[in-house]
């Protein structure tokens, strides 16, 4: 039989080495020590593991309905809140508020924001938002990642409603200037009907029977009249037929008017008191076209009542002709300050109105900022809640007992190779025959102590 392996001598030592009769040697003949390095190479592994300091991880996910966003609005808020969130200030307040790191901020405050910058991650994503931290005690991992869900929410909803805040805040300021302006234009106003009352009377009724513009003119209210007269002598209508007379109208927009005065100013301020006047005037006018219109006297004519009526109509335009008579007169002897009072009266309507426009816009905004609040929780849903972590993800379970037990097969293997390749003797003749290539004859039975 052939020799196998080499033999090699060092200091009178022979070493064989044959990898395939080294290991078939190892597997049948050092179980023993293979077992005792597998024993306490596990339980080297076990201990090292238990004691080794545990990392875990807290996670929670917020949930983004990206169909109700235009792309490049959410990507916007995605980033903005991004950023906002890892940001220096931000971090701070974490570390402060949650009291992280105490060792290290009390001597360097700026590697304890490098730490919690790279422990503490936020990713973003196509439907969700993603927030999670990692930390030796599983309490503070859940407690930091609530904390953080909780101000990134907030966040959020800040850069949710940011363009209708950005908006209010435009008109509070446009407000802000135009409420002195109509401030100033009303006490313009007063103070020039204070001290020009007929002033202002002559612009009333020579301008609108009303005073504001709505009423009839008292040109108009002439040429009704003369139309009234002319239908009359005609004969186109009879008296029965003549019903709302023709200074109704202006005697109910001269009531209106006077209402609205007694809300806005005292019983003795001018307008309130002019308003007054025109208000007893009128209703006069208005009795005395109504006497007209009911027939000169019980039982009289329909002839008779047309003439009754046209006398009262004429007697009626000879009053308007002598008021705008008198209201030109004025008008003539006054132009400077009437046209001064129209001006004012303008910058009031005109800066009154600008605050009306602004007041109604703002409220509109507000209204919708409150739906935009209420759609907030439907667009943005917490899916997963941060929990205090069981199990810990550093170090890893597999990972370090498969690199222990790989350790401690190396190990025994190595042991248990080195023992046979340095072991002198044979114990079988099978490993005769292999070291030296000669065939064994015969073989002496082992004789214990005992049996010479």
């Amino acid at each position: 039989m052939a020799k196998q392996g080499k033999d090699f001598e060092f200091a009178g030592i022979r070493v064989q080495i044959d990898p395939l009769i080294l290991v078939r040697r190892v597997i049948t003949r050092q179980k023993l020590l293979l077992f005792i390095v597998a024993t306490i190479g596990g339980i080297l592994t076990i201990g090292a593991y238990l004691k080794a300091e545990k990392v875990y991880r807290a996670e929670s996910k917020i949930g983004i309905r990206a169909e109700n966003f235009e792309e490049a609005h959410l990507n916007k808020i995605l980033t903005t809140a991004g950023s906002f969130f890892l940001s220096e200030q931000e971090l701070i307040l974490i570390l402060n508020e949650l009291d992280l790191y105490a060792a290290t901020r009390a001597r360097y405050y700026e590697l304890a924001i490098q730490r919690l910058r790279g422990e503490l991650q936020v990713a973003p994503g196509d439907d969700s938002i993603g927030v999670a931290f990692k930390s030796k005690d599983p309490a503070q991992a859940q407690l930091v990642v609530a904390f953080a869900v909780e101000r990134l929410m907030q966040r959020l909803g800040e850069l949710n409603n940011t363009p209708y805040d950005r908006e209010i805040e435009a008109i509070n300021r446009a407000l802000r200037e135009a409420e002195p302006r109509l401030d100033a234009a009303q006490l313009a106003v007063s103070e020039f009907q204070s001290a020009n009352p007929e002033v202002v009377q002559a612009v009333e009724k020579g301008t609108s029977a009303g005073g504001d513009g709505s009423g009839r003119r008292l040109d108009d209210q002439i040429r009704e009249i003369e139309r009234q007269i002319a239908a009359l002598k005609s004969g186109a209508v009879v008296p029965q037929q003549i019903g709302r007379t023709p200074g109704q109208d202006a005697l109910d927009q001269l009531r209106s008017r006077l209402a609205q005065a007694k809300a806005q100013y005292t019983e003795n301020h001018p307008t309130v008191v002019a308003l007054a006047k025109e208000v007893k005037d009128q209703e006069r006018v208005v009795r005395d076209e109504r006497a007209a219109a009911s027939g000169a006297r019980a039982g009289a004519s329909p002839e008779e009542a047309r003439r009754a009526q046209i006398a009262t109509l004429e007697t009626r335009k000879k009053s308007l002709l002598s008021e705008r008579v008198a209201a030109q007169s004025k008008s003539i002897r006054n132009p400077e300050l009437m046209r001064d009072w129209e001006k004012l009266v303008l910058a009031r309507d005109t800066a009154r109105s600008q605050v009306t426009e602004l007041q109604s816009r703002r409220n509109e905004v507000a209204q919708n900022r409150v739906l935009e609040s209420n759609r907030f929780q439907e667009n943005f849903r917490l899916l997963e809640k941060a929990q205090v972590p069981k199990i810990p993800v550093e170090p890893k379970k597999a990972k370090f007992l498969g690199v222990g037990i790989g350790a401690t097969a190396v190990i025994g293997l190595l042991l248990a190779l080195l023992r046979e390749a340095l072991r002198q003797t044979f114990v079988s003749a099978q490993e005769v025959e292999e070291s030296t290539g000669l065939a064994v004859l015969a073989t002496l039975p082992n004789i214990g102590e005992g049996e010479t």
